[in-house]
């Protein structure tokens, strides 16, 4: 059967999958988990969307947490700049 690898470059790529289970796939007679915890770790997908979608997803909530991070160092720098010499 055919799956969707999808790869920490962001690449798709199709592969055929010998046998799968509900947390494993087999291929060339190597087990590898569908659904790692790390989105930097390859996941398998059933259609291409899918894999697509995951990686649109995935790039999302990392420009969300980067945003985050840039708005708490603004506030960090702005009170920085408000304080008084000597204090």
């Amino acid at each position: 059967m055919k799956k969707y690898r999808t790869w920490y470059d962001d690449r798709i790529e199709p592969v055929e999958v010998e046998s799968e289970t509900a947390k494993f796939v087999i291929i060339d007679g190597w087990r590898s988990m569908k659904h790692p915890d790390s989105a930097n770790d390859t996941h398998y997908h059933d259609t291409y969307e899918q894999a697509r979608s995951f990686l649109r997803d995935d790039a999302k909530s990392k420009i969300l947490a980067a945003s985050r991070i840039i708005k708490q160092q603004q506030a960090r720098l702005q009170k920085i700049e408000l304080m008084g010499e000597g204090q």
